[in-house]
């Protein structure tokens, strides 16, 4: 991504048939990227087309710091056991204008 995008970030859970996770399945899903943190309970993050979509504004993105972001999730099941998974590190791309469109 780069610094200044908006749009959203879409991620897919699979079990371990690796068959999509569904929003019946999931109590609340937390999202981390960097030091931005977005819930499904708070309706911050939305289940949409079998894909979870954590949206960014380009505040958001213009926060971020050149270079790579950690990227996290904990899941938290129906049963109530939570499960965090390490999404890896997102490239993020200086814009040379800082300009919010």
């Amino acid at each position: 991504m780069m610094q200044g995008d908006a749009y959203g970030l879409a991620f897919e859970i699979l079990d371990d048939s690796d068959i999509p996770v569904t929003s019946e399945e999931i109590s609340d899903l937390e999202i981390t990227i960097g030091m931005l943190k977005k819930t499904l309970k708070k309706g911050e993050v939305e289940f949409n087309d079998g894909k979870w979509i954590f949206p960014l504004t380009q505040e958001e993105t213009f926060a971020f710091y050149p270079g790579k972001v950690k990227a996290q999730m904990r899941i938290v099941w129906t049963n109530g056991n939570v499960e965090g998974v390490d999404l890896g590190k997102i490239d993020v791309l200086e814009s040379m204008s800082k300009v919010v469109l």
